[in-house]
């Protein structure tokens, strides 16, 4: 019989299961949950009510990295320790870059836990990479309790070198391919029209302005059997659905606002183009996945080292910013069907390396693998 362990997720921020490292720990956790083993998330704090989720710090609003990241204030040793009594955790996996929480659950665990880290950041700006150089030094003492770390991408690995001092195993974001192989092409989107969708948080650094300065330069005989989807929230909504009524769009363009994630599979197999024109900042590129495996006709995104991970071939990528070049690259997809199938079963092909069950198999051996050299060095 397998031995069950407990395992508790650590996250320095908001856990929302919608977004990025978030999505990450709980597609993990519920993979392992389903195995039978205990998962616990240790997190800043939560917009769910979930009796597994320890919300422990106050959090703080800045903005970093093109994203408003909550950041958590300080919390005391003995909140630590009391909670990580409580969970008796045999594995404490840390998400990477980490502040006040990862530091004091690293420093408060017990040496007979295995601590593992995965970093998922790649700086986009200066100032990042600032911030980045800043937090890694700050982490140094904490570092010498992990017994390994993970990178979700060569960027990141190169990231967590270069910030941290450390080395890591590239292993990529786990996806529950299942989940989204489910995917319907909705009536609605089912009418003959070619359909352009983009799914994301509606702020600058997923470049969702400058999709829709490209679907403005698309030739109107094109335009008009195309339709163009944008889903998702944030600050920058107003401000979009006015760009899309001023380049006299607003018979091809809809706004769907936020969707919820059952929504998810079925939009994405509406999609004869999922594109997503991130300008940076990306570690990964979970969406991505998510958006092939619901069966997308084919699925495009901004050339960073996040999505060349998960994208591969160059001719899926694109520069955002230069949004002649995209209304030129749409306009060729639309017009040669053909490329779609072809297209879509290379990526088909391509996915199989990140669904959670060949990525959560890797990282158990690796719990698996420090509990069993702990328990060695101890019976020694």
């Amino acid at each position: 019989m397998t031995e069950k362990l407990s395992i508790a997720y650590v996250f320095d921020s908001t856990y929302k299961p919608a977004e990025g490292v978030a999505r990450y720990i709980e597609t993990l956790g519920e993979y392992y949950r389903e195995q039978g083993h205990n998962v616990s998330y240790i997190v800043g704090s939560s917009i769910y009510d979930n009796p597994s989720v320890y919300p422990v710090a106050r959090m703080v609003s800045v903005k970093a990295n093109g994203n408003h990241v909550d950041l958590p204030l300080p919390i005391s040793k003995r909140k630590a320790r009391d909670l990580l009594e409580k969970i008796r955790p045999d594995i404490l996996h840390i998400q990477a870059p980490y502040g006040p929480i990862g530091w004091r659950f690293a420093n408060e665990a017990s040496k007979e836990t295995a601590i593992i880290g995965t970093f998922h950041s790649v700086p986009k700006s200066t100032m990042d990479k600032l911030r980045h150089n800043a937090i890694g030094m700050l982490s140094r003492r904490s570092l010498r309790h992990f017994d390994r770390m993970i990178s979700v991408s060569p960027a990141a690995k190169e990231v967590a070198l270069n910030t941290y001092g450390i080395d890591s195993e590239v292993i990529p974001c786990p996806v529950n391919l299942n989940k989204f192989k489910v995917g319907k092409r909705l009536h609605q989107y089912d009418d003959g029209k070619f359909n352009i969708v983009f799914l994301g948080r509606l702020e600058e650094r997923k470049g969702c302005q400058h999709l829709l300065s490209a679907v403005g330069l698309i030739d109107v005989s094109t335009l008009s059997k195309t339709r163009v989807i944008i889903a998702g929230d944030g600050p920058l909504l107003p401000k979009l659905q006015l760009q899309s009524s001023s380049l006299g769009l607003d018979e091809a363009v809809s706004f769907l606002g936020f969707i919820d994630d059952e929504k998810v599979a079925d939009l994405f197999a509406s999609a004869d183009i999922a594109v997503f024109p991130a300008t940076g900042g990306e570690s990964f590129g979970i969406i991505l996945v998510e958006a092939i495996a619901s069966g997308a006709g084919v699925v495009i995104g901004g050339d960073n080292a996040g999505y060349r991970f998960v994208l591969g071939d160059n001719k899926y990528l694109f520069d955002p910013t230069n949004e002649k070049s995209l209304a030129q690259y749409l306009t060729r997809i639309i017009s040669y069907p053909k490329g779609l199938v072809e297209s879509h079963a290379y990526q088909h092909k391509e996915l199989g390396r990140f669904d959670v069950a060949i990525v959560g198999s890797k990282i158990m051996e690796i719990y698996k693998t420090i509990l069993k050299k702990k328990k060695s060095t101890k019976t020694l």
